[in-house]
């Protein structure tokens, strides 16, 4: 694993991971209190798979 840092205060360098954190922040950490690892290991990974192949992508209307 190769990390890469962003200067701080500059988000839009790393604009898409940013708006990932902030759409799995609304829809999951905010509604589930997780009692193991796995359930967020579930859970993230239903988030996940309908973050890629369900949900509509604003920039495909």
């Amino acid at each position: 694993i190769n990390f890469q840092y962003i200067d701080p205060g500059k988000p839009m360098q790393n604009l898409y991971i940013e708006i990932f954190y902030r759409t799995y922040s609304e829809n999951v950490l905010v509604y589930y209190i997780f009692e193991s690892l796995d359930d967020v290991r579930e859970i993230s990974d239903d988030f996940v798979k309908d973050y890629n192949d369900e949900r509509p992508h604003v920039s495909l209307e």
